[in-house]
């Protein structure tokens, strides 16, 4: 559906300087007019232009800068942005960015920042489409991903509770375990080291992956409850 849309798009555009229309159902607004058409033709000028000089002097080609200035003009906005001046045009396109794993970590880095911005930065996230990008990325085993990506998942639970029933599956419920168990040693490392005297007052979380068995504080038992039993998030 979403690339049937996209096509959609580029349809509009292309049969419009044609002077040509194309019918959806229900009726979608016209978007050939956008500006961010300006930044796809500039992306697209840069590419063919190197064309000829491959062709000529097999001059090596240069990649598209395309998704590094869209997460640049992105990072601008969240410096100066606010919430009643117009939405990041750039926020569709960052998502569009994860799928690529070059930028993948600078733009799960600043939608984070975007998230933080409160209630109303989520719930426009979820608008156009935030929700099966991070879910698929739980299935990713980079680990510079994790902090940030539970930090995400952290907003969007806060806010929209309905999507925790797919995060119980256990593929996914286990990439939150994991994680509040690395905090949670962490943790208890710390008192270990500050305060020797407290340490016998938490014990190290032990998991044994086949079934699942674990021995945590009450503080983290509770917050994977609230996590994977439909309670509020983490």
């Amino acid at each position: 559906m979403a690339s049937l849309f996209r096509n959609f798009l580029l349809a509009q555009r292309i049969f419009h300087s044609l002077n040509c229309g194309v019918i959806s159902c229900p009726t979608l607004p016209p978007t050939h007019l956008h500006p961010l058409w300006q930044s796809w033709d500039l992306a697209a000028d840069q590419c063919l232009a190197q064309l000829s000089r491959y062709e000529r002097h097999a001059t090596p080609f240069t990649p598209s800068t395309f998704f590094e200035e869209q997460l640049t003009s992105f990072e601008v906005w969240l410096e100066f942005g606010v919430e009643s001046k117009p939405a990041p045009m750039q926020l569709p396109v960052v998502l569009q960015v994860l799928l690529s794993t070059d930028h993948r970590l600078r733009a799960l880095q600043l939608l984070a920042r975007f998230l933080d911005k409160g209630s109303w930065a989520v719930k426009l996230a979820l608008s156009v489409g935030i929700f099966p990008y991070v879910l698929k990325l739980l299935q990713s085993p980079a680990r510079e991903l994790r902090e940030v990506l539970v930090f995400i998942w952290a907003k969007v639970l806060s806010l929209d509770q309905t999507c925790q029933q797919d995060l119980a599956k256990t593929e996914y419920a286990q990439y939150f375990i994991h994680h509040l168990i690395k905090y949670h040693n962490h943790h208890l490392h710390t008192i270990h080291t500050h305060s020797p005297t407290n340490a016998q007052t938490h014990s190290p979380i032990h998991v044994h992956t086949n079934n699942m068995n674990m021995n945590m504080t009450m503080q983290h038992y509770q917050q994977l409850a609230r996590l994977v039993d439909g309670h509020r998030a983490i």
